[in-house]
């Protein structure tokens, strides 16, 4: 079972979700990361996957600014986990 944790503000990266989702093989479960249960969802899976949209020059979206310190309590010893980031093209040739 993989854990799939994501933010989205004009929906982007909760399509990637989606298409994520129906393309692995294995159970996916998707969560916010906006919510209330973030730290002990993300403790109970060994395999995750962070979707996290940029904006200009790589800032995260503000969701993940709000969690990134708590994700910082977890040992992630043993978790195979997988980042996706989601930059700004429209941006790109100016950042």
């Amino acid at each position: 079972m993989i854990g799939v944790f994501y933010s989205s503000q004009r929906g982007k990266s909760e399509f990637v979700t989606t298409l994520i989702k129906d393309r692995l093989k294995e159970k996916c479960d998707v969560y916010k990361v906006s919510d209330e249960n973030l730290l002990e969802k993300v403790k109970g899976y060994n395999r995750l996957i962070f979707i996290i949209p940029t904006y200009g020059f790589g800032v995260p979206h503000q969701e993940w600014i709000n969690v990134i310190e708590k994700l910082r309590e977890i040992d992630f010893s043993g978790k195979d986990v997988g980042l996706i980031g989601r930059g700004n093209q429209g941006f790109y040739a100016a950042t």
